[in-house]
């Protein structure tokens, strides 16, 4: 199948993006299976040299805990990409935000104990709410 740029215009509207990782409360990295760390401005650089578009909108941290602490990781991710001045990876010129219609959904508690019917979550589009 061939995919068209009104396709992936579409997509970056609409589909969500997951961030897998792991995290802990108040923690300022999240890390891989290996135990290799990034932090905020890492993992963003990181997304932006994958390719990941500039207007995608929904992204998703499944990493545990990663909403939960008094600056808990995820909302260092959220200012990172949706408003702090950020040089872009192949992108002349001064540097600007990564990711402005950014709408990041983060957990607060273990993903092991996330069931369909109501889990603990952050959704942060410009307010920190829960469900």
């Amino acid at each position: 199948m061939e995919l068209r740029l009104p396709a992936i215009a579409a997509a970056a509207l609409t589909d969500t993006i997951y961030i897998m990782c792991h995290g802990g409360p108040n923690s300022k990295f999240v890390y891989d299976n290996n135990h290799h760390a990034l932090d905020a401005p890492a993992l963003v650089q990181r997304m932006l040299s994958d390719g990941i578009p500039r207007t995608h909108q929904h992204f998703k941290l499944w990493a545990c805990e990663a909403a939960n602490g008094a600056i808990p990781f995820a909302e260092l991710l959220y200012h990172q990409m949706k408003s702090t001045l950020t040089n872009i990876p192949g992108v002349a010129g001064p540097p600007s935000i990564p990711f402005p219609a950014t709408c990041l959904t983060a957990y607060s508690t273990s993903l092991k104990t996330v069931d369909r019917a109501g889990h603990k979550r952050a959704v942060l589009s410009g307010f920190l709410g829960g469900g």
